[in-house]
Formats: C-alpha cells, structure tokens, sequence
C-alpha cells in the first residue's frame, strides 16, 4: 500500500487534499510552519484541523542542537495531542535524540537523508520513517532516483564501506 503524506501547513491547500482521501497525513518543518503563520501556540489547532480533515499522523519536527534539546521539544510537540511523528534529523545529535525517543515509544521520521548510508542507524534505533531528499542527492552528484530505493536496504557492500557509513552525516561522528 503505498502512503502519500502533505508537505504543507497552509490549511486552504492543505486541508481540501487530505479530505479527498488520497493522503495519510500532513507533514511540516519550522520553515513551512513560519510561512504558513503558524506559531508554536498554534500547533495544537494545526493538528485539530488535520486531524478533522482525515490526516492519521501529523508531522512536527522537533529543534535543537543537543540531544537533550531535540528530546525535550519533542516531548512538548507529542503533548498537543493527536497522532503526532516527530522528525529529528539525519545527524548524530538527531540520531541519540530518536533513539531517546523510540524508547519512550514516540514514534520518529528521520529527516534531510542525502544518501542511503544514512537509513542504516535511523533502522538501528527503530526510525518509524526516514524522509529522503531527492533534489539534494541529485545536487550532490549521486542520482537520487536509484539512491532512494536503497534506503530500504541501505546495507554497505563490504565490511569496509560499513565502517564509513558516519561519514555520511553532517555533523562529527558520536563518541
């Protein structure tokens, strides 16, 4: 079955779709959110609305530049109520916070994936979802379009290509 997901906060775009019944949920990141007007007090309406219009889940990302910082912003984004994921993103900081938070049963899109190698630790901690980003790894040199399917299975082709797969992350690698 596939599962189609709104990138939007904008409520006249968004909410029309997501009662045609073609789309699971309604995703967002700070950008969109900024964009659409909405302000964190606003959220808990944005998810009603969603909600009301037939999203199953709603995508908030959380914020930070610690593990701790992603974690206890999550835990405010998951108290709105609803079906919400949190994003976190495809980071070493971004990774610990999911682990934190799968462990407390939250449920977590690993986000900004520029290439396979990073689905193998947002599998390893339980990642419910990753979000590829197919324009970055096409600007980056690699062809999205044959990238993509591999992060289902994002396993290295050698032991020594496994022990590179950090690399692949933005920020330096965990202790």
């Amino acid at each position: 079955m596939l599962n189609l997901y709104l990138d939007s906060a904008e409520r006249s775009v968004a909410e029309p779709l997501l009662q045609s019944g073609c789309f699971t949920g309604l995703t967002t990141n700070p950008t969109l959110l900024h964009a659409a007007g909405i302000r964190r007090h606003d959220l808990g309406g944005m998810i009603d609305w969603a909600r009301a219009a037939g999203a199953k889940a709603v995508f908030l990302q959380s914020w930070g530049t610690t593990r701790q910082e992603l974690v206890s912003h999550a835990q405010e984004l998951c108290a709105l109520g609803g079906e919400v994921v949190i994003k976190v993103p495809a980071t070493a900081v971004g990774i610990t916070a999911a682990a934190a938070l799968r462990a407390q049963g939250t449920p977590v899109l690993v986000t900004a994936v520029y290439n396979a190698a990073q689905c193998l630790p947002a599998m390893a901690v339980g990642a419910s979802y990753v979000a590829p980003y197919l324009g970055r790894m096409n600007d980056a040199g690699r062809n999205g379009i044959q990238e993509i399917p591999r992060c289902s299975d994002p396993s290295p082709p050698s032991a020594q290509a496994h022990g590179s797969w950090w690399s692949a992350f933005a920020d330096p690698p965990m202790p």
